[in-house]
């Protein structure tokens, strides 16, 4: 049964739901200062032409657009857009400079999109898609300006980035995010009355799909305890530390994920019901 790893080992898993940076426990480690989370995106990037493509209140959310030195407004090239991730927590504008500038050299017009996010600007995920389809909203309404032909613009990124071109892809409609906020809510809930039950100090997260857990209470470390959970219970979790530069500050801390079926995550219960604390 592939109930354990593929289910629920989401840190190893590359995918449109996966988070590839790192995950701590509290929002002071998240996001208070001094914290790269918080610094503000740079206003220039090397090689580009800026462009504000909206403003929300004080905000100012810039594009940069890279394109070879040839490149001349009137052309029809296809173009790249560029989305960083970070779980919708921060992130780094460019995170994919280096790629942008090696497509724009071979006559692609590329774009390094900023958006919201919760660190820097106190955002929820709707936030960020809003501002994803407006910056591409911005670009094809540009085309003409950037030399683009607006039928050929790929979009492209990672973590959250990734989910955030795949909706400015998709085009679906804003009650198909509200209803599945509202699916990822229940699951979240009902994960953490799981994690309650099962002994777990679950931080519970605004906009991310997984939750934090503090271990303390088990008696041994994160990898000890997940290596434990797979061979007793069948459950594939994500050791804390694994995230962290300095392994120390995630050793009594495990990840869990709930974009599952409700069904799945009632087997889950289940199972973290048979979890024996290590006497």
């Amino acid at each position: 049964m592939g109930f354990g790893c593929s289910i629920w080992a989401l840190g190893a898993i590359a995918g449109a739901w996966l988070s590839c940076m790192p995950a701590l426990a509290s929002a002071e480690d998240l996001c208070g200062p001094p914290s790269e989370a918080t610094d503000p995106q740079p206003l220039h990037i090397n090689g580009s032409k800026p462009f504000v493509y909206k403003t929300i209140g004080n905000t100012d959310l810039r594009l940069h657009v890279f394109s070879s030195a040839n490149h001349k407004p009137g052309d029809r090239s296809a173009a790249v857009v560029f989305f960083y991730g970070g779980g919708w927590l921060f992130g780094d504008i460019r995170r994919y400079q280096t790629q942008a500038t090696h497509l724009a050299l071979r006559g692609l017009v590329t774009v390094l999109v900023d958006y919201r996010v919760k660190c820097r600007h106190g955002s929820v995920i709707m936030d960020s898609v809003t501002d994803a389809k407006s910056a591409m909203r911005w670009v094809r309404g540009h085309a003409n300006e950037l030399g683009v032909d607006p039928s050929r613009i790929a979009a492209i990124g990672s973590s959250a980035g990734g989910q955030l071109a795949a909706a400015t892809a998709l085009r679906f409609p804003d009650q198909y995010y509200v209803d599945l906020l509202d699916a990822y809510r229940e699951r979240r809930d009902f994960l953490l009355e799981i994690l309650d039950g099962a002994g777990f100090k679950a931080y519970p997260p605004d906009g991310a799909y997984y939750v934090m857990t503090d271990i303390s209470g088990f008696g041994e470390d994160d990898v000890s305890l997940a290596h434990r959970m797979v061979r007793d219970i069948g459950l594939a979790t994500v050791p804390g530390s694994s995230f962290y530069l300095e392994p120390e500050r995630g050793r009594y801390q495990i990840r869990f994920s709930f974009p599952k079926k409700m069904d799945t995550l009632r087997r889950a219960a289940d199972r973290l019901k048979k979890l024996q604390r290590v006497q």
